[in-house]
């Protein structure tokens, strides 16, 4: 099912790359020392949540709601699915200006003059997985999944979809495979290499639905690799985002529509 948000006056939008715990870092760096307002932050996956160590929300959303800014999380493969997915065990992640968003979330934010429908969904392959705690800092359906509905819906709706937001890429992105490195996490995880193989393949899979449906996005966000690049591919811009950097759209903060 495609769910839907909808933000007002949101004059800027920015995304950030993998975090893993350091949120307050950089909303403090936006909200407090480049002073923005009125502002739309999205965070492209390993926030932290659901790891002992993240941070409470609530003083967050309350510099956020000063400034007027959102801060949108969805989750990458260091994260609880149940914090984003779940109605109920996500509701402790979820304030006025800072909340967490299922999979297959469609945002819709507009300005003055400007509007972008920005479609986000998380998930990804930990390569690290026969290393950690079942449940604390590692979960089975961390991956992300295709969901036909959601495909669907947004085949037959009326509005565009600008952009699209995931964790990892389409496996015709950088990097082309996923370095595993030499050590015991591929020696000792018989399926590793192939499950990231699968999983680049799905989001190959909704890029290819999206572009058929005419649902070609111009712009897609992800981070998880930890290095930053971008490239034009099949006439979408690709930006490929490093731990805590922030990437401005510049089309939507400079440009009116």
């Amino acid at each position: 099912m495609l769910n839907r948000v909808q933000l007002l006056k949101i004059n800027k939008i920015f995304f950030v790359g993998d975090v893993h715990g350091k949120i307050e870092d950089v909303i403090h760096k936006l909200c407090m020392v480049y002073e923005e307002r009125e502002s739309l932050i999205i965070f492209c996956g390993d926030v932290g949540v659901g790891f002992s160590s993240f941070p409470p929300l609530t003083k967050m959303n309350k510099l956020l709601k000063k400034s007027n800014n959102y801060a949108i999380l969805y989750r990458g493969n260091h994260s609880d699915p149940a914090a984003y997915n779940d109605p109920v065990k996500s509701k402790p992640y979820r304030k006025s200006n800072i909340f967490t968003i299922p999979d297959y979330t469609l945002i819709n934010a507009s300005g003055e003059y400007k509007e972008a429908n920005i479609l986000c969904i998380g998930g990804g392959i930990s390569i690290d997985r026969t290393g950690r705690m079942k449940g604390k800092t590692y979960w089975e359906n961390e991956d992300v999944y295709i969901d036909g509905k959601a495909l669907e819906e947004i085949t037959i709706m009326e509005e565009k979809v600008d952009i699209v937001a995931t964790h990892d890429a389409p496996d015709f992105c950088y990097p082309l495979t996923k370095s595993l490195p030499t050590s015991q996490w591929h020696l000792n995880d018989t399926t590793l290499e192939q499950d990231i193989i699968t999983s680049r393949a799905k989001l190959t899979f909704i890029y290819n639905d999206l572009s058929a449906g005419g649902k070609k996005p111009a712009e897609w966000y992800y981070g998880h690799h930890h290095m930053s690049k971008y490239e034009n591919l099949l006439g979408t811009t690709f930006y490929l985002l490093d731990c805590s950097e922030i990437k401005p759209v510049q089309w939507y903060n400079y440009v009116n529509i």
